[in-house]
């Protein structure tokens, strides 16, 4: 059926349900048409453009809506007149081009246009304000919306996104179509694809159920479950049967024997795509990661440092500073007996104090010494810098690692000294890539951080590790500074770190009660409205235990608060993508490594502005620099609004005051070490708010942290 689209009705990710006008009007069944002459039809990836038509193929099915058309393929038909050609172009339906852009392209190439797409689109170049980056990306979109019909119209049925189909073609080229029809499985080889999506398009190719690569899919697809929930290995028994069960799973037989699966887990050892010691099995470059960073510990560990008489300096520094408590010298003495040592402490402890106490007894014995400062984001970065006056780096800008950086590839650091600030945030991939940066008989390796916070995001539990193993030598600060005398965050802290519910309040440390999920959520956004009016928006934060799960989440939050502070007006200007408006003076959150910010950075949109191309250009200061750095709407999927947070994106942080839901429905993440992280973000104020049911449940919830890796063992 040919249409056009006319309105989104819903949309969430990559699934949108929209109204279409068909080009027949007698072929949707009249009970679908509404009197405006539309239908509705669900599915994904649908292009939303008025200006190209569409060959939609599916099937009409009934809902509590009324008949819809459920669309499993949708093909845009290219069209061959000057005035559709530009109207085409300038649709969106290409990244960077719009109408200015469309007219200059057809100008240029005039009806070729589309074949100088397909077949040569490096003469793009040829028409001003095509740029090389610009040119990858129409070029990638090109062909995955046009050049590869047969694998939309195989993949779409499935959800599969065009970031997905776009692996697919870098993967496997002009041979892509065939390889996913002749065996479906071979998607396995590729991040990103899960197992029942990829069977629900074998079982459509009547692939068999007992193929050797379903079998190796579900092996890989059950240790990468483990590893995204922390894990960085499983009981090889606990794959084996794991495995088993999935593969046979919707069937009335077994389909699938535990000696074919057993068989398949020894072939992928024998390649090397499993590892495994100790009862455990591995993804191999887990496995790899954590014995290389094991051997590269136990390297440091072996050689002695030199004895260095360090009192006197120590003795310089208070002079000029200020006096250090004894677990303060012991951390400083530690670091100079140790080529490899651990400073470990809560918020407010005096880490930061001991790192310039260390940074200037250093360069008073040694004054040519070269220190290199590392934290895994920007804002720990940053923070890092204030306190010791020298400046810090990302791990990943400080070591040079891209998205394709191994341990075989990184460069190792010149510098007689490396500090890591935040080692909590560090997964076992990060931190391998750190030791394989290290060269042992040169640089000495001090890491610093609080052991009660949330481990990494990723996999493993590198400083909980280091700590328990019983080889590191390890100093713990345990006297509070922070916060200034009287002050009962800490306080607090520490009873949740001890599973002390019986909480203290005060105005520094509220709890405001609301039982249902919706007054929770009004308070909160009340709460922040006030707070942010007396302190300023930088200074607050929502510290959220979920992103999209219910009214209390992370995204719901973020609209609310646009909506209440920085609402739509005439001269607002703004930037609407798929799912989110950007306005100017919004707060946003930088939510992937780029070349010119870190993860987790925070700033404001400071100007939106049209470029000669009439597209969108958003302009973000990211606090802590002066410079606006520039994205168009294709550029800004990695920012999101960011007046509420995650805990977890949270850490690294600190804010004034913080403002932290606390619901039973969040009972997944209700944990002991979640609450702690989230409270001790805050400087001088923390605002609970919710069911003290909740909190009860956080400070009493504990036995879900435990992450299977080896890392102590091996050291």
């Amino acid at each position: 059926m040919i249409a056009t689209y006319q309105r989104t009705i819903f949309e969430k990710g990559d699934f949108s349900i929209c109204a279409f006008k068909p080009e027949n009007e007698q072929e949707p069944p009249q009970s679908a048409v509404s009197k405006y002459g539309t239908f509705v039809g669900t599915g994904f990836n649908l292009p939303h453009s008025e200006d190209i038509s569409l060959n939609l193929d599916g099937t009409w099915e009934s809902s509590k809506y009324g008949l819809q058309f459920k669309i499993s393929t949708c093909i845009s038909i290219l069209p061959k007149t000057e005035e559709g050609i530009i109207a085409f172009l300038a649709s969106g339906v290409l990244p960077y081009i719009r109408n200015k852009m469309a007219v200059r392209l057809y100008q240029t190439f005039g009806n070729d246009v589309f074949s100088v797409l397909e077949n040569r689109p490096a003469e793009l170049l040829k028409v001003r304000g095509i740029t090389e980056k610009k040119l990858k990306a129409i070029q990638e979109a090109y062909t995955i919306n046009y050049g590869y019909q047969d694998l939309l119209m195989l993949l779409q049925p499935a959800g599969i996104s065009v970031s997905k189909i776009k692996k697919i073609v870098d993967k496997f080229g002009a041979a892509a179509t065939e390889k996913v029809k002749n065996n479906p499985y071979v998607l396995f080889t590729i991040n990103g694809f899960g197992f029942k999506t990829v069977d629900e398009i074998a079982q459509k190719t009547h692939t068999p159920p007992n193929d050797p690569l379903r079998i190796m899919g579900a092996l890989k697809f059950v240790l990468t479950e483990a590893q995204n929930n922390g894990h960085l290995c499983m009981v090889q028994e606990e794959l084996r049967l794991s495995a088993h069960s999935m593969l046979n799973e919707g069937f009335e037989n077994e389909v699938v024997s535990m000696e074919e699966v057993t068989y398949v887990i020894k072939q992928m050892a024998l390649d090397g795509t499993l590892k495994g010691d100790n009862g455990y099995a591995y993804l191999a470059y887990n496995y790899d990661n954590e014995s290389f960073a094991a051997g590269c510990i136990r390297a440091l560990l072996y050689i002695r440092e030199k004895p260095v008489n360090v009192e006197s300096a120590i003795m310089d520094f208070e002079k000029g500073n200020f006096p250090l408590a004894d677990k303060q010298k012991e951390a400083i003495e530690q670091f100079f007996r140790n080529r490899f040592s651990v400073i470990t402490g809560g918020p407010g402890t005096g880490k930061s104090t001991v790192l310039k106490a260390i940074l200037e007894v250093q360069h008073s014995i040694y004054p040519k010494t070269d220190v290199l400062l590392l934290a895994p984001t920007g804002k720990a970065a940053r923070r890092m810098a204030e306190a010791t006056g020298h400046e810090a780096f990302t791990i990943h800008s400080g070591l040079h690692i891209g998205e394709n950086t191994g341990i075989d590839s990184i460069e190792k650091v010149l510098s007689d000294v490396v500090i890591v600030d935040e080692v909590s945030m560090c997964d076992m991939r990060l931190f391998a890539m750190l030791m394989a940066a290290i060269d042992p008989t040169k640089t000495k390796l001090l890491l610093v951080g609080d052991s009660d916070q949330l481990p990494s995001v990723g996999a493993g539990n590198v400083l909980n590790e280091l700590i328990t193993c019983g080889k590191v030598p390890i100093t713990r600060l345990n006297l509070v500074y922070r916060q200034g005398a009287g002050s009962i965050i800490p306080v607090n802290a520490e009873k949740i770190n001890a599973g002390d519910s019986k909480l203290s309040y005060n105005q520094e440390f509220r709890f405001i009660r609301a039982d249902e999920p919706e007054l929770c959520f009004d308070t909160v956004v009340a709460q922040y409205i006030f707070e942010i009016t007396n302190n300023g928006i930088e200074n607050c934060c929502i510290l959220c235990p979920m992103k999209s799960r219910g009214i209390n989440s992370v995204n719901e939050y973020n609209k609310q608060i646009q909506a209440a502070i920085n609402p739509p007006a005439p001269n607002n200007p703004e930037i609407r993508l798929k799912n989110t408006v950007f306005r100017l003076g919004d707060r946003v959150m930088q939510t992937k490594n780029s070349e010119n910010v870190s993860n987790g950075e925070t700033g404001f949109i400071v100007e939106i502005k049209k470029d000669e191309d009439d597209n969108q250009l958003c302009g973000i200061r990211f606090d802590g620099k002066s410079d606006v750095l520039w994205y168009y709407p294709e550029e800004m999927q990695n920012i999101t609004l960011a007046y509420s947070i995650t805990i977890h994106k949270s850490q690294g942080s600190e804010f004034k005051s913080v403002i932290i839901p606390m619901m039973k429905s969040f009972y997944i993440m209700l944990k002991r070490n979640l609450l702690y992280t989230a409270v001790t973000r805050a400087k001088s104020k923390v605002i609970l708010v919710g069911q003290r049911a909740a909190v009860f449940m956080a400070v009493n919830k504990t036995e879900t942290d435990k992450r299977n890796t080896q890392l102590g063992r091996r050291i």
